[in-house]
């Protein structure tokens, strides 16, 4: 198709001879086009099909992300069917999750060219969230810890004040405990003294973000404890041959800290910190774990005179040396 020149040559009885030029423009009773685009499924994890047709044969297809890298390339079929040539290719959607637009290339084998967007969901088989976060101790004169997890590894976490100051960051965990990875943070919630509501911002490696808010409630004065309380609890590695470091925090000095075995036995013992960290007072103890392999509860007590005492399961995974 296109713009075009005809000559009209004339040759007389006598043997003269005569031209002249004449313009006219070629076009297809239908201009090229594509007919149809869709994209399956959707939404999609990432990998995705992208199928159509359009009215001419042989057309070269390439399919863009909407960052412009190529989806995927293929070639229209030669064969007529139902009045179209179908094509089909696949790729995959890069991150992050949300709605995005596919762009459709078409080059005809004449050179005409035809462009169509096609929609598409990208979403996560699990999409990125916050499981779970709170603030401790609560309420608090001020230093609290904020404790949680994310669903996704390696998320970047950011805790911010009511009046938008940020109050810490941190990374969720690499190693997933109960399926989840768990983070921590501490700061201070800043003065006046009433009920605060925190924000929790989490932004997992691919870019997918998640948000949720936790109270707290910031006073003045402090209230003696009617019983003892465990923060925190941690076993680290969550997963091992034996060796386990135990950690955490109560809300009283000098706990007495006994860390048991599922059998009963006792991995060990110590008592929380003397001086206080961030509200709480924080302890540690190792051990080594023995017996079966496989899914194991821990019982930590914390306990003081004329308390009543603290109590709280962890659940750690005992694996052989060579598993």
């Amino acid at each position: 198709d296109g713009a075009k020149t005809l000559t009209v040559n004339a040759t007389a009885a006598d043997g003269s001879v005569g031209s002249r030029q004449v313009s006219v423009t070629r076009t297809s009773a239908a201009p090229f086009a594509i007919v149809s685009a869709a994209a399956s499924p959707n939404p999609t994890t990432g990998p995705v099909t992208v199928s159509g047709t359009t009215n001419r044969p042989g057309a070269a297809i390439v399919v863009l992300n909407p960052g412009g890298s190529t989806l995927c390339t293929t070639t229209g079929s030669s064969s007529l069917v139902a009045g179209a040539y179908a094509f089909s290719c696949a790729g995959t959607v890069p991150a992050p999750d949300g709605a995005k637009t596919l762009t459709v290339n078409a080059t005809a084998a004449d050179g005409s060219v035809a462009t169509r967007p096609v929609s598409v969901t990208r979403t996560s088989a699990n999409s990125f969230a916050i499981v779970s976060a709170a603030a401790s101790p609560n309420p608090t004169t001020g230093p609290v810890t904020v404790s949680g997890s994310t669903n996704r590894p390696d998320a970047d976490i950011v805790v911010t004040n009511a009046d938008g100051t940020e109050l810490c960051t941190t990374t969720s965990s690499l190693t997933a405990v109960n399926g989840a990875y768990g983070f921590s943070c501490a700061g201070v919630v800043p003065a006046p003294d009433g009920a605060k509501t925190l924000q929790v911002s989490a932004t997992a490696p691919d870019g997918s973000t998640a948000a949720t808010q936790v109270s707290v409630a910031r006073t003045s004065t402090t209230t003696a404890p009617t019983r003892v309380k465990i923060y925190d609890a941690k076993a680290a590695p969550s997963t091992t041959t034996g060796p386990l470091t135990i950690t955490g925090s109560t809300n009283v000095t000098g706990a007495s800290i006994v860390v048991k075995t599922d059998k009963g036995a006792t991995l060990c013992t110590t008592t929380s910190a003397a001086t206080a960290a961030y509200g709480s007072y924080p302890f540690s103890c190792s051990g080594t774990l023995t017996g079966y392999s496989g899914a194991r509860m821990l019982t930590i007590t914390a306990s003081v005179p004329n308390l009543p005492a603290a109590k709280v399961t962890l659940q750690v995974t005992k694996t052989t040396q060579y598993s």
